[in-house]
């Protein structure tokens, strides 16, 4: 990727509940470590809610461009019942609406865990936004950017009515 100069940056995720990997916090801090070691991109690393994300965030702000809170929740986080993917060895995870709680529980133990004044590596919340509200909603309680998952599947026109809202009452 160091050799594609259409690149700005670079998403490490760290947080697919379908993989079986080591959600330790040395390890994600290793990987991510790596990451930034080896790319000339801005990293951008995103975690779960059912990773150790507030212990990563404290271990590697300043180290990566921005944190991305939060990825998809684990359906037995969720609490979903049994999940259609266990007949394939998998766990799987819930997106979208359904994880909007999850998404503002994480922002906020992100804003209690960090103090604002300290903060080097700023936080992009995702997770069931839906609206121009939700976008409003998320800013007040600390996101310095947003971003859109599922409802592109849902409603992919939504996200550019929302920015185009949000230019109009706010400018770039």
């Amino acid at each position: 990727l160091n050799k594609l100069d259409v690149i700005v940056g670079v998403e490490l995720n760290v947080s697919c509940p379908n993989t079986n990997h080591d959600d330790s916090v040395e390890h994600i801090v290793q990987m991510t470590n790596l990451a930034v070691n080896r790319s000339r991109h801005p990293v951008i690393l995103k975690l779960s809610y059912d990773q150790p994300w507030v212990e990563c965030v404290k271990r590697l702000d300043g180290v990566v461009a921005a944190f991305d809170l939060i990825n998809s929740v684990a359906w037995k986080t969720a609490g979903e019942g049994p999940s259609p993917l266990r007949q394939y060895g998998l766990v799987g995870g819930v997106s979208g609406p359904r994880i909007k709680r999850f998404a503002r529980e994480a922002l906020a133990k992100w804003s209690e865990a960090v103090p604002r004044h300290a903060v080097r590596s700023p936080v992009i919340s995702g997770g069931g936004i839906d609206s121009y509200a939700e976008v409003k909603e998320r800013f007040k309680m600390g996101a310095n950017a947003v971003s859109f998952g599922t409802i592109f599947i849902t409603r992919p026109w939504l996200p550019n009515q929302i920015a185009a809202k949000w230019r109009n009452r706010f400018g770039s």
